[in-house]
């Protein structure tokens, strides 16, 4: 009997033994990877003037709070992980450039934008450890990883249909349609883009029932990228396929026959997106009309024309101030055109700061001062906040030991997936090192015309691509060896990273906050309350974050109430204070310039309305400043001559100028006539 009880005793031991592998899904890492990669994309606030940047900041840098401390903290796990041979040197570059873009916040003229920069930097390279320790520690799912990156980026595709169409969806906060979530239209090409990888790898896996879905999800992702209208994310998915049809070819014959399914998915899709374009147009019984046109209709809806306000004084002494707002990005040749300005004028900045850069962030700050002229900028009403270059960005702001480290990392990361398909034995695997080098290209050609780095689901994505190209490149170098080991008390480690991940979220609370008044200021400013417009400043202040996305700080505000609530000067504080931040802004110059006006310092008014004619000299804004502080200062032969620089026929008080200046210029020739008899 004994004996018997100890035989079932061992057998109903063995499904709890068969079960304890069986973890909880909170327990697996990957689990956690993909809820991040999925859920931040769809984070955004209504609140903020950018609504994607600082809420996915904070999300990502709460999610990743939340991961190490739970598996690191509480579970116990160490910070190690294997790094042989290549895997080293790429880490180091990483930390490298991190460390590097910490060191060029000294070359920066605004030092809060480049904290928050840096802050970044070193949140992508925490990012990019974490997933790579996640998949050394476990063993990954390649197929249910593609399968809810696929799922998300369906949704995101329905949005911009929805968006494209006016079905739904209209309201999210951004600029023209399609923008998805991402707020903006080139990046939701370019997002759409960088997730096909991971549908184009289920085109080739599934079978069945999931091909199906698979075959119907790369359908619409193709046809949302077409939606966008943006040429950097059709370059970038031509390039894409390309790529993943080339090597498949050539090096996987087993999936030779499936890359058929690949090109008709593509076709049918871009017929699928061609089929709704036209029965939309029936519909609504419209001439033809492309989505781009259409976007420039939007465009100029949405963009505001710049906003005259005058001073509370008679006609004759009244001073126009600057309220641009930043307008959508428009396209054909003069976008090509106006792209090579821009990046002919960021040779200037890499020739006077080739080491340091301007420091991160600081490229919009300062590229104003090497302007060259001829694009739209000259007429006052686009701001430039980005080269549309990412090489471009990293090299402005980071020198050139900063693009090494950069992109250093990215190339030994490139050879490391270039090893694994071609020493790899299994097909699965060199085809997800096709994917993921298909990936890597189409950030590369994506980034050279739009700015992809910018947006944290774009970072995220491609970090989590790099990530796994190192962890498959170690498991491939030592197959056997579990991520074990490492430095006993490496637990101690949380309470630094949770230090700085703390940091970051509450840099991101001080730019949503920030932004949040910025906006509630312009509200007011629009109706005038100027009491409120301080009220606004002041809770909105911080001393981390100085300027909002079109590069406006926010004592720009305040100093427009104090002038006109004839505070002089407190609102020559509040503008000085504002061009400490942008030196180089023709709204900051315009407006120290209406202070110096109506306190009658005509002199300095004009040398500051010169200078702000360097950054646009063909604003009829800062001109028309000009004209008048001219008159005010008697010199009627500038004040004619400038007067002849814009379009002031229709306008009756510049009538009025022309006339006076006429009049008091006769007078003056006479007096000096007589004088000289």
């Amino acid at each position: 009997m004994a004996k018997k009880h100890k035989a079932e005793k061992k057998h109903s031991a063995i499904p709890k033994e068969a079960a304890r592998p069986q973890e909880w899904a909170i327990n697996k890492r990957l689990n956690w990877i993909i809820l991040l990669l999925v859920v931040l994309p769809f984070v955004f606030s209504r609140k903020s003037m950018e609504p994607a940047l600082s809420p996915r900041f904070i999300f990502e840098s709460s999610f990743l709070a939340l991961y190490h401390l739970y598996f690191f903290g509480i579970r116990g796990d160490k910070y190690f992980i294997r790094l042989p041979k290549l895997a080293l040197p790429t880490f180091l570059l990483a930390i490298g450039f991190a460390i590097w873009s910490l060191i060029a916040i000294y070359s920066s003229t605004n030092i809060g934008e480049s904290t928050y920069e840096v802050s970044r930097n070193f949140l992508n390279l925490l990012l990019l450890f974490t997933v790579v320790h996640a998949v050394l520690s476990e063993k990954i799912n390649v197929i249910v990883l593609c399968r809810w990156i696929a799922l998300a980026a369906l949704v995101h595709s329905f949005i911009g249909f929805d968006e494209n169409f006016s079905w739904g969806f209209t309201k999210f906060p951004g600029g023209a349609s399609p923008h998805g979530l991402m707020a903006n239209r080139n990046l939701f090409g370019s997002a759409q883009a960088l997730v096909l990888p991971f549908v184009i790898y289920l085109l080739y896996r599934d079978k069945g029932l999931a091909r199906i879905f698979s075959t119907f999800t790369a359908m619409c992702v193709v046809g949302s990228i077409y939606i966008s209208q943006t040429r950097a994310a059709y370059i970038s998915t031509t390039l894409l396929v390309i790529a993943c049809a080339v090597l498949v070819l050539l090096f996987i014959p087993e999936f030779r026959k499936r890359t058929l399914v690949l090109g008709a998915t593509v076709i049918a899709g871009l017929l699928m997106i061609l089929g709704l374009v036209k029965f939309d147009e029936m519909l609504k019984y419209r001439p033809k009309k492309s989505t781009r046109q259409s976007e420039r209709v939007i465009s100029k809806k949405e963009t505001k024309l710049p906003e005259k306000q005058a001073p509370e004084a008679d006609d004759s002494e009244s001073v126009i101030d600057l309220g641009t707002e930043l307008e959508s990005i428009i396209g054909n040749s003069e976008s090509v055109k106006e792209r090579l300005v821009v990046w002919s004028e960021s040779i200037g900045i890499i020739k006077d700061n080739p080491l340091l850069g301007v420091g991160p962030g600081n490229w919009k700050v300062t590229v104003p001062k090497y302007r060259i002229g001829g694009i739209r900028n000259d007429y006052g009403k686009i701001v430039r906040i980005r080269p549309h270059n990412i090489y471009v960005q990293i090299v402005t702001e980071n020198g050139f030991i900063g693009f090494l480290l950069y992109y250093g990392c990215w190339v030994l990361i490139l050879i490391c997936a270039i090893k694994v398909f071609l020493q790899s034995k299994e097909q699965e695997t060199k085809l997800f090192m096709v994917m993921l080098m298909a990936g890597f290209l189409a950030f590369a050609s994506d980034g050279f015309f739009s700015f992809p780095l910018e947006r944290y689901e774009h970072t995220m994505f491609i970090h989590f691509m790099m990530a796994l190209a190192i962890a498959f490149y170690i498991k491939h170098i030592d197959p056997t060896t579990e991520n074990k080991g490492g430095w006993k008390y490496s637990r101690l480690l949380v309470i630094p990273v949770l230090g700085f991940l703390g940091w970051n979220i509450f840099l991101g609370m001080e730019r949503h906050t920030f932004e949040y008044h910025m906006n509630r200021a312009k509200v007011y400013q629009k109706r005038k309350d100027n009491e409120k417009i301080l009220v606004e400043v002041e809770a909105g202040k911080s001393k981390y974050i100085s300027l909002d996305p079109n590069k406006d700080p926010l004592e720009i505000q305040s100093a427009m109430a104090l002038k006109n609530l004839k505070r002089y000067d407190e609102a020559l504080v509040e503008a000085e204070q504002a061009l400490a931040y942008s030196p180089h802004s023709t709204r900051n110059l315009n407006t120290l310039g209406t202070i110096y006006t109506e306190t009658k310092q005509y002199e300095k008014a004009i040398g500051t309305y010169k200078k702000a004619l360097f950054y646009a000299p063909k604003y009829d804004v800062t001109l028309k400043n000009l004209t008048l502080n001219y008159l005010y200062a008697k010199k009627y032969d500038s004040c004619l001559y400038t007067l002849t620089k814009f379009e002031y026929k229709g306008d009756e008080m510049f009538k009025k100028v022309f006339r006076s200046a006429t009049y008091y210029q006769e007078k003056q020739a006479k007096e000096a006539a007589s004088q000289g008899k």
